[in-house]
């Protein structure tokens, strides 16, 4: 689960969290007063909003090519029109 670590007060951190609303992605929030944002999904994580913004980015175009492929199409069985394949 990506983890997004984050000040009360960041207009950045609002950002990134309404990013991965938008992205349907499990994520929990942890509120600090460091002043830093950080987000990690536990093998990897980027603090400071450059490394934050890449890693949103690339964690968006995995996503987008992940689901390119995936359909919730139901294919009927020629021979039994009631039955999904």
């Amino acid at each position: 689960m990506i983890e997004l670590r984050r000040p009360q007060e960041s207009k950045f951190a609002d950002e990134v969290e309404q990013r991965l609303r938008d992205l349907v992605v499990a994520f929990r929030v942890v509120e600090g007063d460091n002043g830093a944002v950080e987000i990690t999904d536990g093998s990897q994580a980027a603090e400071g909003q450059e490394a934050v913004t890449t890693f949103m980015d690339e964690l968006d175009a995995e996503l987008r090519l992940g689901r390119q492929f995936q359909s919730d199409a139901c294919y009927l069985d020629p021979n039994n029109p009631g039955y999904c394949l």
